[in-house]
């Protein structure tokens, strides 16, 4: 009710004529002054819903411009996919990278990073010899990611062993008759890693 007030108020105020016109008291001077009031109540209204928007607008404006420093502080994402051979025990590995040196790979990997996508295509030898039948993969990355998301995929029958990460990555399995895959997914990691430890299946 108080801005009621202060608007009814400001208009008689502006509107307010002077002592000659206010002894005229003709019906055309009291018809002028009810146009003259609800026009300059119109341009208070105005204003003040304006001034209204102008601070409801602010807060938005701040949280989109934190989310935007949020995102710059915790990092870009890194989205992989390995592909591991049956016959040479060779591992493909695809995906999006922010940089070319994000993802460390061995040496003697043949690989190509495309700047413009961000998008990476990897070929080598990246398995490790463990005992026995076991061998394992493991994918090291250098720099601070928002999300980190990467999935091995090994052909059917394999056996998956132990799957392991850095702090703050979750880690499963799943099997079907198409192929065995092991899923890493964490967020708000400095240079992360994983490891997927497996048994291939014999001929």
């Amino acid at each position: 009710m108080k801005i009621w007030h202060w608007i009814d108020a400001l208009s008689r105020c502006i509107c307010r004529q002077n002592p000659k016109e206010e002894a005229v008291g003709t019906k055309r001077g009291a018809e002028d002054r009810k146009d003259g009031e609800m026009f300059w109540f119109a341009v208070i209204l105005l204003m003040l819903w304006s001034s209204f928007l102008l601070i409801s607008e602010a807060p938005a404006q701040a949280q989109a411009d934190g989310a935007k420093a949020a995102d710059s502080v915790l990092g870009a994402t890194m989205v992989l996919d390995a592909y591991v051979a049956e016959e040479d025990g060779n591992v493909l590995v695809t995906g999006y990278l922010p940089s070319a040196d994000s993802l460390n790979l061995p040496g003697g990997v043949e690989h190509e990073y495309e700047s413009d996508s961000g998008q990476i295509y990897a070929l080598g030898s990246m398995l490790e010899q463990k005992d026995g039948d076991r061998q394992a993969l493991r994918l090291e990355s250098s720099g601070q990611f928002g999300q980190v998301h990467a999935l091995v995929h090994l052909p059917p029958g394999s056996q998956v062993v132990q799957l392991s990460g850095s702090d703050g990555i979750s880690r499963w399995s799943l099997s079907d008759s198409d192929e065995v895959t092991a899923e890493f997914l964490g967020y708000d990691l400095t240079d992360p890693w994983i490891d997927c430890s497996f048994i291939l299946p014999k001929d």
